[in-house]
């Protein structure tokens, strides 16, 4: 999985063997929460995310995809018994793991994906929208010094979406 997800031609097969490897990682994790063990974040999952974030190659729009992790509803579908506080316990600290691990890259990608101009529903500058929110919802997971700021700040974008992005990161840390 870890070589579809960084290599693989088709953005699908590369797109859906990231979201198996994530889910894997999130499977183990709530286990380990629901034991009352420490979940374990191992450093190849955090390569391949970081793969994927620097990929130029890629559009903005498919790594803010490839990305996302799969959300707390469908990991609870995958359990035989679901312990909501488990899979979201899970979800956030691997997500906060990568916002920490990462945090210099989200930040560059934060700063490199602003959308001049007027608001556009274009494919491209909803992509570099979509990358740049999910880079703040990880730099704020994460607990990365000056990101809560960099949040608020955001809620004065000039169109919904990204208001929106800001609001949501803001109100469930």
């Amino acid at each position: 999985l870890k070589t579809l997800t960084a290599s693989d031609p088709d953005p699908f097969n590369r797109w859906e063997s990231g979201q198996r490897l994530a889910m894997t990682r999130l499977m183990r994790m709530t286990d380990a929460i629901e034991e009352g063990r420490e979940p374990a974040i191992d450093d190849d999952f955090v390569a391949v995310a970081r793969g994927i974030l620097l990929d130029d190659a890629l559009s903005p729009a498919f790594r803010a995809q490839a990305l996302t992790l799969p959300d707390e509803g469908f990991i609870g579908e995958q359990r035989v018994v679901v312990d909501p506080e488990a899979v979201r316990a899970a979800r956030r600290m691997l997500m906060g793991e990568l916002g920490r691990r990462l945090a210099a890259d989200w930040q560059r990608i934060y700063a490199e994906h602003v959308t001049p101009g007027p608001y556009s529903p274009a494919p491209a500058p909803a992509g570099r929208r979509a990358l740049r929110n999910l880079a703040l919802a990880y730099l704020v997971e994460g607990r990365v010094p000056g990101a809560v700021e960099l949040a608020e700040q955001h809620l004065a974008a000039s169109n919904m979406t990204d208001r929106a992005g800001a609001l949501t990161v803001l109100a469930y840390r």
